[in-house]
């Protein structure tokens, strides 16, 4: 009957024992699962971290590429100001010819001509 008892309880021993490397391992695995699963997560958002900082680069790129587009055509319309004021002033200083040349010249500079 002692015996019984003693293999009762080291049969219990062995059980909790079992159970607790059970419960230890399905610990272990899911701990694993979930570093893998977050080391994913890490991967995914250092790839998301990426593509921003590229995406951010690109959109500098062509923001710098339209102010330099910008700076082209504002210089552009200066310079054509500016020759359009030498002409008026070259058609002006020619005025007695004007009238004798504009009745000579095609239609599409008769109308320069009659905005003078």
């Amino acid at each position: 009957m002692m015996n019984r008892r003693f293999l009762a309880r080291d049969l219990t021993k062995v059980e909790r024992v079992r159970s607790s490397a059970l419960e230890r391992e399905q610990l272990f695995r899911r701990r694993s699962a979930a570093s893998a699963s977050s080391a994913v997560a890490i991967d995914v958002l250092a790839e998301e971290g990426e593509s921003l900082r590229r995406s951010t680069a690109q959109v500098d790129d062509i923001m710098e590429s339209g102010r330099t587009i910008i700076g082209s055509l504002a210089t552009q319309r200066e310079r054509l100001k500016a020759t359009h004021r030498n002409a008026l002033s070259m058609i002006n200083t020619h005025e007695p010819q004007r009238s004798r040349d504009c009745r000579a010249q095609p239609k599409s500079m008769k109308r320069i001509c009659d905005e003078m």
